[in-house]
């Protein structure tokens, strides 16, 4: 089947294209509860969420699904990293890092690229 022959299905279901959705939804996500999608992710693989401070359970989910999709589709999470740590030079007076909080964020983004990768290979029985 080839991408024109869906087309005739548009009604029954929405075509995307991936991973520009996915980033969408997840900058949405990032606006309407204040954290970076890498923070939110790292927390929720971690089981550090704070599910608190969601008004609504199901974008959590939402947020997680959209995180994994946009790394399985070639997103980039280092653009992610560059994006805040961009906001923290800018911003260098008010949010300051020290070198070993952001060592452990290196970390856990390593074994967060870790995970896609063992996901990927699940899915695509590589």
């Amino acid at each position: 089947m080839k991408i024109e022959d869906i087309k005739e299905f548009e009604d029954l279901f929405v075509v995307v294209e991936e991973p520009d959705y996915s980033k969408s939804i997840m900058d949405e996500m990032e606006k309407k509860y204040n954290i970076s999608s890498l923070e939110f992710y790292i927390s929720y693989k971690n089981d550090t969420l704070d599910y608190s401070i969601f008004d609504d359970k199901n974008d959590i989910e939402l947020w997680a699904h959209h995180i994994e999709v946009f790394c399985l589709t070639g997103g980039n999470l280092w653009e992610e990293i560059e994006e805040i740590e961009d906001k923290e030079d800018k911003s260098n007076n008010s949010f300051l890092i020290t070198a070993e909080e952001h060592n452990s964020s290196a970390i856990y983004f390593l074994y967060l690229l870790y995970c896609q990768i063992v996901v990927h290979r699940t899915i695509f029985g590589l």
